[in-house]
């Protein structure tokens, strides 16, 4: 697709170019009447986040100086705010959704020297370069010679991801593995040392992870979606029969049931077996809601542990379940500090500094609320300059775009991630049920390929200012 820039500067030569094209060129005035839309939504939202922004500041002013009646006509004003936040975030998404409808109609601009047809017919041959081989029998394209040795699978992973991706199999992976081979010797023999990096984790990492729930209760501090759900060894040993069947009674209810199935299974025996255990509970709905969420106030904490590491938990409140931007941001964790060894907070802390010995990223999505968050480890001595790097990490994104190679890489990789866990039987299954009590759909991974594709590097710079900006980022610090 055409970058959204060219809309807003050339339009004129986009209509020219679809005109030759034999395509409608209104097309493209709908992207750019649309984007202005979008862009004035964007602008509301900002300035009404910064107002609100300002008046929580207020809340907590009002507070501290026994203010309440202050501080309780603020948090109105607030609500009511977010309100229009609200509003605003679905008319903008309509909007984007519309503009990147159109856009992707838009072909790319002919050069001059592009000769106008409608059909291949008016294609005009330039030149032809060396001697063109001539056979005794009919030579195979690439595809049909891969087919013919049985070198890849394309078929099954046309299936999990789309096009052009595919499976390979036997001699095909030992020549690559052997380009590889060559690929180390070359650089070894240019005085280049080859490093395995081990793959491990500490009993304290796995403690620190556990500490996430501490960073959830910081920012909801006061709410009861920042409490940890395991409890305290006093809560449960408290923990009665009867306390479990009334939690029952009050949280499950039949209509946010799904059951899901995946394997080999026939209809009717799932059918079955659903019906004897579940076919005699009454049918319940949810007539009750969790209180909203207050207002975010950024806070630092340092709390003093016994740990020969230093552990720290950077983040941020995120975008809910319903959010169009969730994926964008998803795709923007991944390259933060995603499964793959090639992220950016792995690169600069771990393999070019050597500050953290595990560095990690989380986004968490809710149905009203949502949370980004950062975690890293390493020597104390370290723990400020991993820090300025994690925050000069953030500034690059919110503000350098991603180019498209950047970009068109971290899709692909995201893609794949999303590819290889569906192979998961059990994954698989989860990730269904769970999208179909969410969203009643399942959107495949042809579907979920295409909108990973449309996300755009304006985009992944937009959500990066608003989750990754400075002012807005609370952190967690055990020393």
């Amino acid at each position: 697709m055409l970058d959204i820039e060219l809309f807003r500067t050339n339009l004129a030569d986009i209509i020219e170019s679809e005109k030759k094209r034999f395509k409608d060129p209104s097309n493209a005035e709908k992207v750019l009447e649309l984007d202005k839309k979008w862009r004035a939504a964007v602008a509301a939202i900002q300035d009404l986040r910064q107002k609100r922004n300002e008046i929580s500041a207020q809340i907590g002013e009002y507070k501290k100086a026994g203010e309440t009646k202050k501080a309780e006509d603020a948090v109105k004003i607030s609500k009511k705010i977010r309100q229009e936040i609200e509003t605003l975030e679905k008319e903008k998404s309509k909007y984007f959704e519309e503009r990147e409808k159109y856009r992707y109609m838009v072909g790319n601009i002919l050069h001059n020297s592009v000769p106008i047809a409608e059909t291949e017919e008016g294609n005009e041959l330039i030149r032809n370069v060396g001697n063109i081989s001539k056979f005794d029998f009919e030579p195979l394209n690439h595809v049909e010679l891969i087919e013919a040795i049985d070198g890849a699978d394309t078929k099954k992973a046309a299936e999990l991801v789309g096009g052009r991706f595919y499976y390979l199999k036997g001699d095909l992976v030992l020549l690559n593995l052997a380009l590889m081979k060559f690929a180390l010797d070359f650089l070894m023999s240019r005085r280049f040392i080859p490093i395995w990096t081990p793959f491990f984790i500490k009993h304290e990492i796995i403690k620190a992870a556990a500490e996430l729930a501490d960073f959830e209760e910081q920012l909801y501090k006061g709410q009861s979606i920042g409490r940890n759900i395991l409890g305290s060894p006093e809560s449960l040993s408290r923990f009665k029969q009867e306390d479990l069947l009334r939690f029952v009674s009050h949280n499950y209810h039949t209509d946010e049931m799904v059951i899901c199935s995946v394997g080999n299974i026939s209809f009717p025996r799932l059918i079955k077996g659903i019906e004897k255990y579940f076919g005699q509970v009454p049918l319940k709905s949810r007539n009750q809601k969790r209180p909203g969420i207050l207002p975010y106030e950024p806070a630092d904490a340092t709390v003093k542990k016994d740990t020969y590491q230093a552990h720290c938990i950077i983040g941020n409140m995120a975008y809910d379940l319903n959010d169009d931007r969730r994926l964008g941001l998803h795709l923007l964790n991944n390259m933060i500090g995603g499964p793959g060894l090639n992220t950016r907070l792995n690169m600069t802390l771990r393999e070019k500094n050597g500050y953290s010995y595990h560095t990690e990223s989380h986004y968490s999505p809710y149905s009203d609320t949502g949370i980004l968050s950062v975690y890293f480890s390493g020597d104390k001595s370290k723990l400020e300059q991993s820090k300025k790097v994690v925050m000069k990490e953030f500034s690059k994104l919110r503000e350098k775009r991603l180019g498209t190679l950047q970009l068109s890489r971290a899709k692909r990789q995201l893609m794949g991630q999303i590819a290889i866990s569906a192979e998961n039987h059990e994954t698989l299954m989860l990730s269904m049920a769970k999208s179909y009590l969410v969203y009643n759909k399942f959107d495949d991974l042809k579907e979920i390929s295409i909108k990973i594709d449309r996300i755009t590097a304006e985009q992944i710079m937009e959500i990066a200012n608003e989750v990754l900006d400075r002012v807005n980022l609370s952190s967690l610090t055990y020393i």
